[in-house]
């Protein structure tokens, strides 16, 4: 072989890719999609002022992989590329005319396998649902502690104006996780409901680069007087890649 070249193809969708002749061996990297972000709880009306509603986590990367391939010249081989997971929703919770309610989200789903023929990279798992804590008590020493929940955020307490005591807020959610390759960036966690009225909605999770994680959305607030402050959505994953290089 003289003045070998190298060859590179990147794939950020379901494609196939033909084996050059005289091709016998080509270096494969890629990964799964991301696992979705959890989606926040809620929590709302007077008579669950003492619950709290934590964010979701961020959903998983996809590990990122490198392999050497045996293939067959002039064999076409058919590429899949993993999907990212979906974001956890959240269920909406009645307001404190009705009694109050609350509710935990809903987990992220995972992400989807990356098959170059007959080599997986996985993908990513999905993230937590927020979850509703229950203090003993504002006097337990306990009470800030039992809000940290996996890798949630703690709910944020807020103080109306003029207001005498505090609300309690929804967490927000944590950040999705990053692969190790040079398209990932971890989507965002959602911030949480600030905890009194006028601030009523969490914000959703933003969605993550080539195969990362989702963020996780934002929890609802514990005091509501008018509105539904329910939690928000987890974020996307995002989807898997495949770079196909050889020398020729």
């Amino acid at each position: 072989m003289s003045n070998p070249r190298l060859y590179k193809q990147i794939f950020f969708s379901n494609s196939t890719w033909s084996t050059p002749a005289g091709v016998r061996f080509v270096i494969v990297t890629g990964c799964g999609g991301g696992g979705g972000g959890g989606g926040g709880a809620a929590t709302s009306g007077a008579a669950n002022i003492h619950y709290y509603a934590t964010g979701g986590s961020g959903g998983q990367p996809a590990p990122t992989s490198t392999q050497i391939v045996e293939v067959t010249p002039g064999i076409t081989y058919t590429i899949t590329i993993g999907l990212g997971g979906a974001g956890g929703g959240f269920t909406a919770v009645p307001n404190y005319n009705d009694g109050g309610g609350k509710a935990p989200g809903n987990v992220g789903s995972a992400g989807g396998s990356t098959v170059f023929g007959g080599v997986f990279f996985p993908g990513g798992q999905g993230g937590a649902r927020g979850e509703i804590v229950y203090p003993a008590g504002p006097s337990d020493p306990n009470d800030l502690q039992g809000r940290l929940l996996a890798n949630r955020e703690p709910a944020t307490f807020c103080a109306a104006p003029g207001a005498t005591r505090l609300s309690k807020g929804g967490g927000g959610g944590g950040g999705g996780g990053t692969s190790n390759n040079i398209y990932s960036a971890g989507g965002g966690g959602g911030q949480g409901a600030f905890g009194f009225d006028g601030y009523p909605f969490s914000t959703g999770g933003g969605g993550g680069g080539v195969g990362a994680g989702g963020g996780g959305g934002g929890g609802g607030e514990g005091r509501d007087y008018n509105n539904t402050h329910d939690g928000s959505a987890g974020g996307p994953g995002g989807s898997g890649f495949v770079e196909i290089s050889w020398i020729q």
